[in-house]
This record gives structure tokens, C-alpha cells and sequence, in this order.
């Protein structure tokens, strides 16, 4: 089982050590859900879970017990990308509060995922409704601040990792103001 690649948490888990610490002294309480790419001889992370499946190695390299290498898991028939990147996107959230960054750049790679499945680009709105359905609850005045922070902040480099949906909100009409300035 590896972890899924395409995860939209790119920071470590604040909760990891108290994950970790809770699978040492309890075991894996709720067992991973993992599927397979059609194409793939090796299975993933099919919804959440690639915090634990980091805990579960870290103690099977520290103990050699055996409970950390063999688990029980649920499998689920592969459906598509963009339903694991879905799911891990809901998985993460719930579990553990996510950046701002890391949800803008994960809803515009599910916006991506979702485009290319469909063959067709989406609005705000239609891609407010679709992630809807897919049980992602973003509206369209926080999916165009994820737009702006992925598509005009990224320059910004390694700082933009610690922007908070308050600070795009307050740079955007900003940014917005110098461009209409630098085009007159």
C-alpha cells in the first residue's frame, strides 16, 4: 500500500504524533480504505488515511512488530482521480484542519481532475454544484479567492504556504487596484 500521491495536504499532520501514539497503544481502530489504477500493480489510499499508513510504517521501522505490517484494510473498486483527490480532500478536512493553500491548490487540481474527465471547463458555478454533488462544501465566493490565491500568488514562493483565506481576501482587490493602475 502506498500513500496517495496527489494529496492535497502537503504540511504534515499537526495530529500526527498523537496519531502515531493512539496507533501504538490502540492499534489501527478504523481500517484504511484503499483501491487500485486500473493500470497499477500496487494499491493507494483511496480515501484518507496516508497519515496513518506513515504512522503504521514509522512503527513497523521503530518495532518490527508484526501488527504494523500486516493490516486490515477495506478495498474499493477504482472509480477515477478525481474521486480519490475528492475523497482525500473531504477526509482531510474532517480530520484535521487543512491550510488555505493546501485546500486552493487541491479544489484547482479536483477542478483539473474534473475537467479533464468531463471534457469541459467549469465555471464557478457548475464546479460549485459538482463539488456539491461530490460532498465538498465550497461556494463560489471561496472557490474564486482558491482561483486568485493559485493563479496570482504563487510568485510569492514558500510564503504563500501561510496565507490564510483572510489575507487573499484582503490582497486580491489589492493586487486587482495596481494592475487597473499599471494598465492606465
Amino acid at each position: 500500500i502506498r500513500p496517495y500521491e496527489n494529496n492535497p495536504r502537503r504540511s504534515l499532520n499537526a495530529k500526527f504524533d498523537d496519531i502515531k501514539e493512539s496507533i501504538r497503544t490502540s492499534g489501527l481502530r478504523s481500517p484504511l480504505t484503499v483501491t487500485r489504477r486500473p493500470e497499477e500493480s500496487h494499491y493507494i489510499v483511496e480515501a484518507g488515511g496516508n497519515t496513518r499508513l506513515l504512522a503504521l510504517r514509522q512503527l513497523w521501522s521503530e518495532t518490527r512488530d508484526p501488527r504494523y505490517r500486516q493490516i486490515v484494510v477495506l478495498f474499493r473498486p477504482w472509480r477515477s482521480e478525481s474521486h480519490v483527490l475528492s475523497a482525500h480532500l473531504i477526509e482531510n478536512e474532517q480530520r484535521g484542519e487543512m491550510s488555505f493553500w493546501d485546500k486552493a491548490t487541491g479544489i484547482v487540481a479536483l477542478k483539473q481532475r474534473l475537467e479533464a474527465e468531463q471534457g469541459r471547463q467549469l465555471a464557478l458555478r457548475p464546479l460549485e454544484d459538482v463539488l456539491h454533488a461530490l460532498g465538498l462544501s465550497v461556494n463560489t465566493a471561496t472557490l474564486g479567492l482558491y482561483m486568485f490565491a493559485t493563479e496570482r500568488l504563487r510568485t510569492l514562493g514558500e510564503a504563500v504556504v501561510n496565507l490564510a483565506g483572510l489575507d487573499v481576501k484582503s490582497l486580491q482587490p489589492r493586487l486587482n487596484a495596481l494592475k487597473r493602475y499599471a494598465q492606465a
